[in-house]
């Protein structure tokens, strides 16, 4: 079953806020801080060194010597 996870990232503090939506519970302050924007959520794809894959990643492909945004449509 694929890992329905999500992140958002906080432009005062520079860093990403990661959270499981099956398993964390937020208040609502949380939610007025971070829904003004959409969320990346994570592809269920892992890059060839582990890490994980989110919407919004640019990504390298380096036999065509192209990259791109990783853009999710939520079907696996």
């Amino acid at each position: 079953m694929k890992e329905i996870k999500f992140r958002d990232w906080d432009n005062n503090e520079k860093k990403f806020y990661y959270f499981d939506l099956e398993k964390d519970e937020y208040p609502d302050s949380f939610w007025a801080l971070h829904s003004a924007k959409p969320l990346s959520q994570f592809t269920g794809l892992l890059d060839k060194n582990g890490k994980k894959i989110w919407e919004g990643d640019i990504i390298i492909d380096k036999f065509r010597k192209e990259k791109g945004e990783v853009i999710w449509h939520g079907v696996s």
